[in-house]
């Protein structure tokens, strides 16, 4: 049985929605149609749509923002992220290395018209560290991160949900949950604050508290969190939702740690049925 989610996806999820989040200066439409993009990469068969509608969003970008904005560098590091699946590594990193030296322009530009601790500069220090993770250059990417919340903690306040999301980068980082925990938990109080305590953007944070519970092998607990994940998104999606399933994934994954293996059958059975009907 395969986890809910593979090893590495979780942060490049959390870390394309954070991108996707600061992709306003291009408007509602295309926002969307780079979700689809990032949607359509994730799915064996439709790289090539996926890599047809990054490049013509590239292409778009360009002509409105120039050659040295940050959604450019955005864009490039998303047709990377679809060679990296379509297993064209050497295409993937040329793309990367222009990403990066795109965004080292745009970050100078922001920094001397804005300055050193302006919002937006912290967004793009985020879209750099996202592309570092693709390098697998951790330290780098955490640093990146950690610079970024300490400008949003300054300028947005503490309880901010941007502070959240980065937090979640910086969890993904630290390999003691005694400094993990901490930062998931100030994380779900921020969003509990922010959105309400049955918003979706909370089941973000259960999932995430229920996969360290797992690690430690606080099974119980594990669950609580899994479950109520899963009806936050029943009760905010339709039931065939793709996130409805992903929450059921969750718990079949999590039966299988337990030796539930009858449940967690029956679970991964709903949810791949689920996801087949979104397609």
């Amino acid at each position: 049985m395969r986890k809910a989610i593979p090893e590495g996806l979780l942060i490049l999820l959390i870390a394309s929605a954070t991108a996707l989040a600061h992709a306003e200066d291009m408007g509602l439409e295309w926002q969307i149609l780079r979700q689809e993009s990032s949607r359509l990469s994730w799915e064996k068969d439709k790289h090539s749509s996926a890599l047809i509608l990054a490049r013509d969003l590239l292409e778009l970008a360009e002509e409105r923002l120039g050659p040295d904005h940050r959604e450019i560098a955005n864009c490039l590091t998303d047709i990377a992220g679809i060679y990296q699946q379509m297993e064209r590594r050497e295409e993937a990193l040329a793309l990367q290395k222009r990403a990066g030296e795109v965004y080292q322009r745009s970050l100078a530009m922001q920094e001397k018209a804005l300055g050193k601790d302006h919002p937006e500069v912290a967004k793009t220090l985020i879209d750099m560290g996202i592309n570092y993770h693709r390098y697998e250059d951790r330290d780098k990417a955490e640093s990146l991160f950690t610079r970024a919340l300490e400008i949003q903690e300054k300028a947005l306040g503490e309880n901010h949900p941007e502070v959240a999301n980065t937090l979640d980068l910086i969890a993904d980082y630290r390999n003691d949950t005694s400094e993990v925990e901490p930062l998931l938990e100030r994380s779900l109080e921020i969003r509990k604050n922010a959105f309400g305590p049955t918003d979706p953007a909370v089941a973000i944070s259960l999932d995430r508290l229920g996969e360290l519970r797992k690690s430690q092998d606080r099974y119980l607990e594990s669950e609580q969190l899994f479950k109520r994940s899963l009806e936050i998104r029943k009760a905010a999606y339709s039931s065939h939702d793709p996130t409805v399933a992903y929450s059921l994934e969750y718990l079949a994954w999590l039966y299988h740690d337990m030796g539930r293996k009858e449940e967690a059958a029956a679970l991964k059975e709903r949810a791949e049925s689920m996801l087949k009907d979104t397609e």
